[in-house]
């Protein structure tokens, strides 16, 4: 029964009972979680997934900053439908992301729904802004690409939300992301079989799939029993402009590195346009390996680590879809990576 039952569901169950009854007064808001934990015997995250689900059942709204009251949204009529919208917050505008967006609406499509894209540019603070918009638009849900330190965004969301492609440790929501640490230590492992020792990495900034591709950058490295200057380990944003200002870094010093393993395709053609303005030659000269497999690497005959970007998209919508309809979700579920080999990476020069 447990299992066919879950303890959210039957707090959910309970406490529309007691609304029911009119137990709590209507236009007053219901005590806090942790106040309804110690009534129910229970987690107050677990109070806090009964109470988003009575808000997809229209038993009670959230109002940002004030509480949960009982009944439905008073900006909706009482014959007014659920919210035709679902939030999907990315962290920049990068070509990765439209692709996740292009198979995210395809999946929506069927039942009626639409997405409304946000970009943070980096900003927690943004985040939190963009957070507060979708629950003013009383959007069913969010999909959410999330930057570091963007904890407080999601305290009290009102509403279901699924990480995807990156996600906070300090925050209990279910996530897919592909094995980042993995997929850097095969592009370290690939270039060091072709015979390069002289590696760098250009990274994004300090969200989780940048330590992670970093972790694994190090791991690899660590299995070859090489060892790089502190200085070839440069991290900050996803940008093509981060990666040719980093490329210029790298190159503006010496040693110079044989080889670049980047945190994006974007970062990439940065540190590409670099290398081609600088007359270095890619392969020839510096072998270059970026991350996500878009568009993009194939233009630039990049090899690459692909990310399967449709069973990402699939997996955070089943999630999504999952926790609208009051159902258990696992909160970890992470993906494997590939190595594409094109013609960036090369033996060194000798």
């Amino acid at each position: 029964m447990a299992a066919s039952n879950p303890k959210y569901r039957e707090l959910a169950d309970l406490l529309e009972r007691r609304i029911e009854a009119g137990e709590f007064p209507a236009g007053a808001a219901l005590p806090g979680e942790k106040r309804l934990a110690r009534e129910l015997a229970a987690n107050h995250l677990t109070v806090r997934r009964a109470l988003r689900l009575l808000a997809v059942r229209g038993v009670v709204h959230t109002v940002p900053s004030r509480g949960t009251y009982p009944g439905p949204s008073p900006s909706q009529s009482p014959d007014a439908q659920p919210s035709a919208l679902v939030g999907v917050l990315f962290s920049d505008v990068d070509p990765y992301f439209l692709r996740i967006v292009s198979e995210l609406e395809a999946l929506m499509a069927p039942r009626g729904l639409s997405p409304v894209i946000r970009f943070t540019r980096g900003s927690p603070a943004r985040e939190a802004e963009i957070m507060c918009d979708f629950r003013r638009l009383g959007v069913q849900g969010v999909l959410a690409a999330p930057v570091g330190d963007s904890e407080q965004a999601y305290g009290d969301p009102g509403m279901p939300v699924v990480f995807f492609d990156s996600r906070l440790e300090e925050v209990p929501f279910p996530y897919v992301v592909t094995d980042d640490f993995q997929g850097t230590r095969w592009a370290v492992e690939h270039l060091v079989s072709l015979g390069h020792r002289r590696i760098a990495h250009i990274g994004g900034g300090g969200e989780a799939t940048s330590s992670e591709r970093l972790r694994g950058f190090d791991h690899g490295l660590a299995e070859a029993m090489i060892s790089v200057p502190s200085s070839y380990r440069l991290c900050q944003e996803y940008s093509r402009e981060w990666g040719h200002l980093a490329a210029g870094r790298l190159f503006a010093s010496s040693p110079t590195p044989t080889a670049l393993v980047c945190g994006s395709d974007v970062i990439a053609a940065g540190a590409l346009r670099y290398l081609m303005e600088s007359g270095r030659r890619c392969p020839e000269d510096v072998s270059v390996i970026g991350y996500s497999d878009s568009e993009l690497s194939r233009d630039l005959q990049l090899t690459t680590v692909r990310q399967p970007m449709q069973r990402l998209a699939a997996t955070a919508w089943r999630l999504l879809a999952a926790l609208l309809e009051g159902r258990h979700t696992p909160q970890e579920n992470r993906l494997e990576t590939s190595l594409v080999v094109r013609r960036s990476t090369a033996p060194p020069r000798t």
